[in-house]
């Protein structure tokens, strides 16, 4: 269970509104990510030794595989290999690879949820009889011995697999910190909290987080989120109670001369994690987190420090929209936009009462709901209609063999087909022309995946990864038939426009209207753009959020647009037209792909 706790602002710190978007991770795209970590073990007090530290130094890749409304699925490369710009010793690299060893894994398969916290392990069943293979070199064919501590872990991974993750990708769950499912407008200075009960050991553990935006720097497009997680000691001390009992049973000659405040360090338990994300503000993807756990137990102090750091930088993609930036807003078309839902929405969004799910920000939820507007955005619009925005024709390719094989990367299956020759010259073509742009594949109207084009392909090969087995061999099957094809499409890129002005007005039939007029500049934009689009459904966004849809007649020369509501109030139609100026307004092509 979790209980938000409510938002307080630092009268100190700026005011400045900030909009920390929606972590929207790329289809197919590769992070690479040096993890630098130290653990400092404090015994002095029964050892009356110095303590000792050990460090190590990782380089781990992460791709994205797919991503739904539910779930993201993703796939780490692991090594224990240290860097080769790291100097020093390094003891947590070979603690690591006896653990990979012992998995028998050197990547790892798992989905998350929307924020990138991971809750369910892929082929867990090939990993664990990896482990039971590697445990039998050592125990012949004997069982684990009851009580040991493989026995011991043996029996929490079969309970929840998914704990594998956090002891094979830490990084996966500090990352996930700063990442949020739903963008939130706040201000800098804006602290909010979150409580939640943890069963350790059959106690309810009381944890309180306080979280904080710390800063932006408009300079890197990042924004800065700490936060500061603290344990209930008392019932963390119960929890921890055998683990005490233990240390002075192990201890006896000494905890006899052990001084009164040692004995009361001792007798206790507490736990504490301050950390630091950055956090992208073009896609919404933690670039850098910093995480301290000081944790004491029974007089055993533990320090881990955790530095993680995105290495390979915004994928082109997204590159690509920082240096034309996007503002949310309405579209306009001479037809009537019409959504009888969306601007009540907007201006009324009820704060959730959604309780602590496992894996989600705690107390996001709150601030989604706050009617703040949003900064002024420092809008750059493009001079001429970028080639990206426009719509273009899906390419049909055909095929010459089509293959199903075990992945040797992961637990699923790979459909590897290979295009025949004049289709591969067509492919080459259409990936040249849309590197760093998102693409859809489709096989029989089916959307199967939105990759981003990454460089051009010219050997005439496509891939296809999924789990279900059968279902890819029926889709070889039909690749191969005389009429089959693929069919492969860019997916055009939104359109940012100006708003110049906006105003509310009541409709005679009933119903509001905004009636907003473009910017010069987005006038001229507009007409370009609805001119190339006749006849194609397209999209209207006001801070990210669809307004309404429609199927465009003929261009709009006239730089106005009408936005049209049979449910929402003259009042709240002015409230949503003197946002539209300073909004993030975009119009987009939308791709719908043939039923079959």
């Amino acid at each position: 269970m979790s209980l938000l706790l409510g938002l307080a602002t630092h009268s100190a710190m700026a005011q400045e509104v900030v909009t920390i978007p929606a972590y929207t991770p790329t289809i197919g795209a590769i992070s690479t990510f040096r993890t630098e970590q130290s653990i400092e073990t404090d015994m002095s007090i029964w050892l009356e030794k110095p303590s000792i530290t050990m460090r190590g130094d990782f380089l781990q890749q992460m791709m994205v595989v797919s991503k739904d409304e539910q779930a993201i699925r993703v796939r780490w490369s692991l090594s224990s290999d240290v860097p080769a710009k790291a100097a020093g010793n390094y003891d947590l690299n070979s603690q690591y690879k006896t653990t990979l060893d012992l998995y028998g894994v050197r990547q790892l398969e798992f989905e998350t949820d929307l924020n990138g916290f991971p809750f369910s392990l892929i082929g867990f069943d090939s990993i664990r009889q990896n482990m039971q293979d590697k445990i039998a070199s050592f125990f012949g064919n004997g069982p684990v011995p009851e009580g040991s501590a493989l026995s011991s872990l043996m029996k929490k991974l079969d309970n929840n697999p998914s704990l594998l993750t956090d002891i094979l990708v830490p990084e996966a769950r500090l990352l996930a910190r700063g990442q949020w499912y739903k963008s939130a407008s706040l201000k800098v200075g804006d602290q909010w909290q979150a409580s939640r009960d943890d069963d350790i050991n059959g106690t309810a553990v009381n944890i309180v987080t306080t979280s904080l935006l710390e800063s932006v720097d408009h300079s890197t497009q990042t924004a800065v989120i700490t936060w500061d997680e603290i344990f209930d000691k008392e019932a963390l001390t119960k929890a921890s109670q055998p683990g005490i009992d233990a240390m002075f049973a192990a201890s006896k000659e000494r905890a006899a001369k052990l001084t009164t405040d040692q004995l009361a360090i001792v007798k206790s338990a507490s736990s504490r994690r301050l950390g630091r994300s950055v956090v992208s503000l073009v896609d919404g993807s933690t670039t850098e987190v910093t995480e301290t756990l000081t944790t004491q137990l029974g007089g055993l102090k533990t320090t881990t420090v955790t530095h993680v750091k995105r290495e390979d930088g915004i994928s082109s993609d997204l590159a690509a929209e920082s240096r034309n930036p996007v503002s949310g807003a309405m579209q306009p078309v001479p037809p009537n936009w019409q959504n009888p839902t969306n601007l009540e929405q907007m201006l009324n969004e009820p704060k959730s009462n959604d309780k602590d799910t496992q894996g989600k920000q705690a107390g996001v939820e709150q601030l989604l709901g706050s009617a703040t507007a949003p900064a002024k955005p420092n809008k750059t619009l493009p001079t001429t209609l970028p080639e990206k925005v426009k719509y273009s024709e899906p390419v049909a390719l055909k095929i010459s063999s089509a293959t199903v094989m075990k992945s040797p990367i992961s637990y699923g299956y790979e459909l590897k087909i290979i295009l025949q020759p004049e289709s591969s010259a067509l492919f080459g073509a259409f990936t040249k022309a849309a590197i760093g742009q998102k693409t859809q594949l489709r096989v029989e109207g089916e959307t199967i995946s939105e990759p981003v084009v990454m460089s051009p392909i010219v050997d005439g090969r496509v891939q296809i990864s999924g789990d279900d087995k059968d279902k890819l061999d029926a889709m070889a099957r039909h690749l191969l038939s005389p009429d089959a094809h693929i069919e492969v499409q860019a997916i055009p890129e939104a359109l940012p426009l100006q708003v110049e002005n906006a105003t509310a007005s009541k409709l005679g039939s009933g119903g509001v209207a905004v009636d907003i007029v473009l910017s010069p500049q987005s006038a001229a934009l507009y007409r370009d753009f609805t001119r190339q689009a006749v006849g194609r459904a397209i999209e209207l966004r006001v801070n990210s959020q669809v307004m309404g849809s429609m199927v465009l007649k003929d261009e709009n020369a006239t730089g106005k647009i009408q936005l049209t509501d049979g449910s929402s109030t003259q009042e709240q139609s002015e409230s949503f037209a003197s946002l539209l100026p300073d909004a993030t307004v975009e119009v987009i092509v939308i791709i719908k792909p043939p039923t079959q």
